[in-house]
């Protein structure tokens, strides 16, 4: 008889088989990581912003350098609405969309993401940094390169930004959005030239 209680006797051979789990299909930790993420993100698109802030944190220390400027995005908004520093956030995603290169997965959606976090921006009268992640998401779809394509959506974030203007006509929003407006469309004669 076994003294092993886990292991029964039997008259047949038995056989261990050493069974190995693939690392590069599952791990717990990206399962976590995805879970905070998904949870920040609702959190934020359900505008509870203060709850948010502690999952956008985590999943901004685990997100691939492509999706940071996005997430650092939310933060700020959410920094922002709890009155704490939320500037430098701001400018990380800003200036590190100007740095991207184009070989992103999905230009367009990732465009569109930048558009649905500026009016998130534009609904709690951030205005300027709205004109500024607006401005953001046509400098990534200008990177397609594809005038046709990219043409309607550039026209979008023109319209998106003439909208900012009048809920906020201050003088400096105004200035920044005929500035933003100028660089939209240089970006279009540009592309437009490439195509030539």
């Amino acid at each position: 008889m076994s003294t092993n209680p886990k292991v029964k006797e039997s008259s047949t051979n038995l056989q261990c088989t050493e069974t190995t789990v693939d690392s590069s299909k599952f791990r717990f930790e990206d399962m976590l990581s995805f879970l905070t993420e998904d949870d920040g993100a609702s959190l934020f698109n359900e505008g509870k912003y203060r709850e948010a802030i502690p999952f956008l944190e985590s999943s901004l220390k685990t997100v691939p350098d492509q999706e940071q400027p996005l997430l650092q995005l939310k933060l700020a908004l959410c920094l922002r609405a709890c009155n704490r520093e939320y500037n430098s956030f701001l400018t990380k995603a800003l200036t590190s969309v100007e740095k991207q290169d184009t070989s992103l997965n999905n230009i367009m959606g990732y465009a569109e993401e930048f558009i649905h976090i500026a009016k998130k921006y534009e609904k709690e009268k951030s205005f300027v940094p709205a004109v500024l992640i607006y401005y953001a998401s046509a400098t990534i779809y200008s990177k397609t390169m594809h005038v046709t394509t990219v043409f309607p959506k550039l026209s979008n974030c023109m319209t998106d930004i003439l909208s900012v203007a009048q809920e906020n006509s201050t003088q400096s929003c105004v200035k920044l959005v005929l500035s933003k407006l100028t660089q939209i469309i240089n970006l279009l004669k540009s592309m437009k030239e490439c195509e030539e």
